[in-house]
């Protein structure tokens, strides 16, 4: 028997969830495809598509030239990718450099942090980036959040550790 408690605001949240699909929402709330597909065109917020818009105009900063050339910068825009898209359309490249990226986050327990006054250094070409210790005001967060960076409700789904993340054997 189909469940009745499924709404176009659930599936709209399901679908900005890595991988997930029309059809695996259709599955988790026993309704067919079209049921979900049908509540999606009621009237509301649009739903989730996939490049619908840079991944750069997501970013809860505003970063300045000078600071886009920094590895964690990109390594931040990987895990956007991801978050928005899934694994499949990942290259292996960039499913390597994910792995460490979450490996290296848990492993020393940190998180990221944006500051335009840290300095240029060594793996940090442009400053503006660095890591600090995990407090517990950073929650599931991989990102310190400060009075640097503007978050939006949907950026604390955006910005936390990946419960599935991308498998790299090599």
């Amino acid at each position: 028997m189909p469940r009745s408690d499924l709404t176009r605001e659930i599936i709209v949240e399901l679908l900005k969830q890595p991988g997930i699909k029309q059809a695996d929402i259709a599955r988790m709330y026993n309704v067919s495809p079209a049921a979900v597909s049908q509540k999606l065109k009621k009237p509301g917020p649009p739903a989730p598509t996939k490049g619908a818009y840079k991944l750069t105009e997501t970013v809860p900063w505003s970063v300045d030239r000078q600071y886009r050339v920094s590895p964690f910068y990109r390594k931040l825009l990987n895990h956007l990718e991801y978050m928005e898209n899934g694994e499949k359309d990942l290259t292996r490249d960039k499913r390597k450099r994910l792995s460490l990226f979450y490996r290296e986050l848990e492993e020393y327990s940190v998180v990221v942090e944006f500051d335009p006054s840290i300095p240029p250094g060594p793996g940090n070409a442009g400053g503006g980036w660095r890591y600090v210790p995990r407090t517990e005001a950073d929650g599931d967060l991989i990102i310190r959040v400060n009075e640097h960076t503007e978050m939006t409700p949907r950026d604390y789904t955006l910005w936390k550790m990946p419960k599935i993340r991308p498998v790299y054997e090599g």
